[in-house]
């Protein structure tokens, strides 16, 4: 079943979001774990387009 075109826009925003938490953080060395947590989250977000496959992330308790 492909995303209906809400989704897309989630999935878009979603992506925005983390790309500019990332560019926030790319000049800080310190923060290695926060960029890596980002860049796959953006891949999951790409995956998810090129896929037609929505797969929000789960909230954690």
């Amino acid at each position: 079943m492909s995303m209906s075109q809400e989704q897309v826009k989630e999935v878009w925003a979603r992506k925005v979001a983390l790309q500019t938490a990332l560019s926030a953080l790319a000049d800080l060395p310190e923060n290695k774990r926060a960029i890596a947590e980002l860049k796959e989250g953006i891949a999951s977000c790409n995956t998810e387009l090129v896929s037609g496959t929505y797969s929000p992330p789960q909230p954690v308790d």
